[in-house]
Order: C-alpha cells, then structure tokens, then sequence
C-alpha cells in the first residue's frame, strides 16, 4: 500500500509538471465507473466552466503546428462568441468550436489563440480503452480570400511524457487520427468550407491501459504552412470512452 502511494504521488507530481505552463489540469475521470461521454457543449455555458473532466486551453502562438506543443493558457471566455479567436458552443448540440483569428482570446494567465480540449482519464484495472468522436467542419464561404489548411488531431499523453503523441489508427505509420477542413475553389475569387464530418472510433496504445492518468488532446492546428488566408471553424461532438475490466485472466 506504501509502494502504491508512492507511486500515485509522483505521478500527480508528474501531471502537475505537465500543466505547469496553464493554471491547473482536468481531474481524471475513472472509467471504473463507467463510460465517458460529452454529447454536447451549449452557448449558455458560463465563462470558466468546463465539460466534466475536461479543459479547453490556447496556445500562446497563431497557427500553431504539431511542433508547437504545449498548451498556454485556459480559456475563459464566451461560448457564444462571434469574433475574434474563440472556442464555442453550440445550440444545436454540435459539441465544441474552435477558431482562430488574427486577434487573441480570452485567456489564463495570458490571453492565445486556438486551441484544444483535453480530457482526464483514469484507466486503473481497464483494457482496451476505445475512443470514439467526431470531427468536422463550419460551413463557410470567402470572396476574395482563401483559407488556410487547418486540421483537428487527436493525441494523447502520460504524466511522465515529454511530448504529446499523435493517436494513430489501424492503416499504417502514416494513418493519423485527424480530420482536415475540405476546403472547395480555394482561390482568390470564391473559396467555401463545406459542413462535413467524420466519425472515429480507435484503442488507444497498451501504455495507456491501466494507470491512474492519462490525457488526450483534440487539437485544432494548421496543418500545413499556408501564411495568408482565413482560419476555418471546426469541432468536436459525440465524445464517447469505453473499456474492458482487467479480470487478470
């Protein structure tokens, strides 16, 4: 029992660390209990309050890429912004947007720029810990201006990692657990963002079975190096984290 304690408080030391740049980090939600599940995220949600063991951060640089890792501030402000960068909710029961734009958001301790969900998990005795969600785009259309390539991604991370790793699926080394905004005449005259989604449903890594923290990480990020150019809203919606009991057998 001493060993146990021991080891649960350098990993709560290790998460602390993790989180060391944001104000605090999501409490574990332990799937012991039952499955996880976030179905929707609503416009009226008060300023500074967050889905069940779940935070939504910002990153302290625009169009942040996967060489930008760590997160930078909590975000604090509306969930039925109209402008500037903002994560938002939806009425429809779309789940959670995220946009950026060439002005700052509100933020904790600074304001940044979108962004990311990122939810606890306690996995102690579970196997085979499957995520499903889905991803997609706003609809949307420019005259005149383009938009840049921006992508949701799913990663994950424990508290002694130093990196967030990409989630990958079951087609090969290159096969990321992402969705890219479809973008349709992406040209000076008449660009459009269409509304479509895609559903995923994944096992996350052995490593991630049967310990008391794991994080992952939906992040909205530019996926490729376009610099001029509109960023387009995307979401997450229809969270959904199941498991196996671990019998021993």
């Amino acid at each position: 029992m001493k060993l146990y304690s021991l080891l649960l408080a350098l990993l709560v030391c290790a998460a602390t660390a993790l989180f060391a740049q944001v104000p605090s980090a999501p409490s574990p939600f332990n799937l012991g209990t039952g499955n996880y599940s976030l179905t929707s995220w609503a416009t009226t949600n008060a300023n500074g309050t967050y889905p069940p063991n779940m935070q939504f951060y910002l990153f302290g640089a625009i169009d942040n890429t996967l060489a930008t890792d760590e997160t930078a501030s909590l975000w604090t402000g509306s969930y039925a912004a109209t402008s500037s960068t903002r994560i938002v909710g939806y009425a429809n029961g779309d789940g959670v947007g995220f946009v950026s734009t060439g002005t700052a958001g509100s933020g904790s301790p600074a304001n940044g720029f979108a962004g990311a969900a990122i939810l606890a998990l306690n996995t102690t005795n579970r196997l085979n810990v499957r995520v499903g969600f889905t991803a997609g785009s706003i609809a949307a259309t420019l005259t005149n201006a383009t938009f840049r390539n921006y992508a949701i991604v799913l990663e994950y991370k424990l508290p002694n990692d130093q990196l967030w790793q990409v989630v990958m699926g079951s087609g090969g080394p290159t096969d990321t657990v992402q969705f890219k905004a479809p973008t349709v005449n992406n040209n000076p005259g008449t660009s459009t963002i269409s509304a479509a989604s895609q559903t995923f449903n994944i096992t996350l890594p052995s490593r991630c079975e049967n310990v008391p923290i794991v994080y992952l990480r939906w992040r909205y990020y530019q996926w490729s190096g376009v610099t001029t150019g509109t960023r387009p809203q995307m979401r997450i919606d229809d969270i959904l984290v199941q498991s196996d009991a671990n019998t021993g057998n």
